[in-house]
């Protein structure tokens, strides 16, 4: 049975669609498809993903197809009624790499972050290099382990939790919006700790799945930990008015 997996980097489904596609990847040998792009649940139209905007590669439509439903349209007529229309021909693997945009901000006040469709012949990618950051006590991100022990704490506070801002979330509107949002606003809080490397000195490209190990201990009956990869983004300062 081939089977397409599409989901959207701001989708909580995203996960289930890169595990599914390499879970199945190993045992199955009928044609499959991983497509992953900017959107958010279901708005694989639009350009944007909460304060970001992509560019016009980013939806679906004009890009990867006419538009959705000619997209999943052409894998039927493939796979169901034989007509050959190179749906079998095209890569298994279309993620969109986010970046590489103005760093402006749009008329809509959106940071115009771009981006491009890269293509691949497996997921991960082929050519990704598996890279080890460390937390340190002096909250620094370091390719190299700390050389002694070291820890940082802090108070978690059940009746002032900290708030979700954007990300791989869905259902959660008018309370929470999925998609790419400043996330400077929670830094300071006591209860969120931020490791940091160095400003990069290089253009640096991360594409694929994120694992954080964490040594814990907490005094708390039941804890729950969110950890997030966030890129320091000095154009997202300018203001509208410098637009008007």
């Amino acid at each position: 049975m081939p089977i397409v997996h599409l989901s959207g980097w701001y989708d909580p489904y995203a996960r289930t669609a890169m595990e599914n596609y390499v879970g199945l990847s190993r045992v199955k040998r009928s044609r499959m498809q991983l497509i992953l792009g900017p959107w958010t649940h279901g708005n694989r139209s639009l350009s944007h993903a909460g304060e970001v905007e992509f560019g016009p590669a980013a939806p679906v439509d004009g890009n990867l197809a006419e538009d959705f439903f000619e997209l999943r349209r052409r894998w039927f007529d493939r796979w169901l009624k034989g007509l050959a229309n190179g749906v079998d021909e095209e890569p298994p693997v279309r993620v969109f790499v986010m970046g590489g945009g103005s760093g402006r901000r749009n008329r809509d006040g959106r940071l115009e972050h771009g981006g491009r469709w890269r293509s691949a012949a497996e997921w991960p990618l082929p050519q990704t290099r598996w890279t080890r950051l460390y937390l340190h006590a002096d909250r620094s991100l370091a390719a190299e382990a700390a050389a002694g022990s070291g820890a940082v704490d802090y108070a978690f506070d059940p009746h002032d939790p900290a708030p979700t801002v954007g990300g791989a979330i869905s259902s959660g509107e008018p309370v929470m919006h999925a998609g790419a949002f400043d996330q400077s606003a929670t830094a300071p809080r006591s209860d969120v700790l931020v490791f940091g490397t160095p400003p990069l000195d290089h253009e640096l490209e991360v594409t694929g799945p994120v694992t954080v190990r964490l040594w814990i201990a907490s005094d708390a009956l039941d804890t729950d930990f969110t950890a997030k990869l966030i890129d320091v983004y000095p154009p997202a300062r300018i203001s509208r008015s410098a637009l008007r």
